[in-house]
């Protein structure tokens, strides 16, 4: 079966998990998080293979804050070529 790559731009609560449940399922996972320290933590708890994006990941999930999402969203669709989707949600309007 051939290698599946993912990445996961921001690794709050819910894309630290979203990365760890990709790990845990075969992926090489890379991610990025506005914070250098959060980026640091997740890779030296193997939550990610490497920081940044990676240009061959087959999906990039956006879970940042709704307003980041754009920016974040324009970034993943310049550096590859495979779907980008987020995980965004909002308890009020927008």
């Amino acid at each position: 079966m051939a290698t599946r790559r993912a990445n996961v731009l921001g690794l709050g609560l819910i894309g630290g998990s979203l990365a760890l449940a990709l790990a845990k399922h075969g992926y090489i996972v890379s991610g990025s998080d506005k914070d250098s320290e959060v980026e640091q933590l997740a890779l030296a708890r193997e939550i990610v293979s490497a920081v940044g994006i990676d240009p061959l990941a087959e999906i990039s999930f956006i879970a940042t804050p709704v307003s980041s999402i754009p920016e974040q969203a324009k970034l993943a669709l310049a550096k590859t070529n495979g779907i980008v989707t987020d995980v965004g949600g909002v308890k009020a309007s927008v």
